[in-house]
């Protein structure tokens, strides 16, 4: 679906009032970016900006460690886990995977298994 900046920040909006994950695809500079910083700014949202076409899978999915011969992870701080407590002033965490289309494959399927 083609639409412009305003129809995207309206949709984005009912989406994530349904609890819904967003993919907003299109061409560099035209303000995927700002929409998602105006968004976390205007719900008082602590952003998340990652920027998956620098990462590795170790990044998204954590450091793999062994416990008790079982092989776990310990997450990256930069994902906050159920026990972070969300900063002063904001009402929650908005994660934003930026450069889905231009990370590895490997990269893209650790994006969309995180938990």
């Amino acid at each position: 679906m083609i639409v412009n900046t305003k129809q995207a920040t309206d949709y984005i909006i009912t989406a994530m009032k349904a609890g819904l994950v967003i993919m907003l695809q299109g061409d560099p500079g035209i303000g995927k970016s700002a929409i998602t910083h105006a968004l976390a700014k205007r719900f008082k949202l602590k952003l998340i900006d990652v920027r998956l076409s620098q990462c590795d899978p170790v990044d998204l999915n954590g450091f793999p460690k062994l416990k008790d011969d079982i092989a776990t992870y310990v997450p990256m701080d930069t994902f906050p886990i159920e026990t972070t407590p969300v900063p002063k002033g904001y009402t929650g965490f908005l994660l934003f995977l930026d450069e889905f289309n231009s990370s590895s494959l490997a990269v893209q399927a650790a994006s969309l298994t995180t938990n």
